[in-house]
């Protein structure tokens, strides 16, 4: 499955959100674990638990390795790539960009990417109360933390059924 995930998303450049100063990047890690034969079924996705916060009303939900790029990453991709070190202890290759949010009523933009696990090594961090792999019927659909962590999910779930993995941008308003 990763081989036709890398062959459809290769030639495809991103477009670049418009953007001012002010707009948050986030980097987000959907990391996959294909299990022998690279069934669907046997595909798992690598999950955190947030760590218990006050005043964090994600706080125990779950959702993909991933937050706001800093200051010292050269790029998105190195932001996905320090946050899932930072919150799964896991070392991972990305493999290609899959989703782009735009969530203009809080001025973020929500970059998520395929990445793969590079080790089997993960664990819970003070970032993450758990880290834990999970198949399509696995995930616990309820508890998912964040709109476009859910729209991710439900893109590539429905990709999956033709394996066609295309890049897709959304913009989001509420309020």
């Amino acid at each position: 499955m990763l081989d036709k995930i890398k062959a459809t998303l290769e030639n495809y450049r991103p477009h670049i959100a418009d953007t001012n100063q002010s707009t948050k990047k986030a980097a987000v890690a959907v990391i996959l674990r294909p299990a022998p034969g690279e069934t669907l079924d046997s595909t798992e996705i690598l999950f955190i638990k947030r760590a218990e916060r006050d005043g964090d009303p994600w706080s125990g939900h779950m959702a993909f390795p991933g937050g706001h790029m800093e200051p010292d990453d050269s790029d998105l991709k190195e932001s996905a790539i320090r946050e899932t070190k930072e919150e799964t202890q896991a070392d991972i290759n990305i493999i290609q960009p899959y989703t782009l949010f735009s969530l203009t009523h809080i001025s973020q933009l929500h970059y998520f990417y395929i990445a793969e696990l590079t080790k089997p090594k993960f664990g819970p961090t003070p970032e993450s109360s758990e880290v834990a792999l999970f198949t399509e019927e696995e995930i616990p659909w309820d508890e998912i933390a964040f709109p476009t962590v859910y729209k991710t999910l439900k893109h590539f779930f429905e990709d999956s059924k033709t394996n066609t993995f295309e890049y897709k941008e959304e913009e989001i308003k509420l309020g």
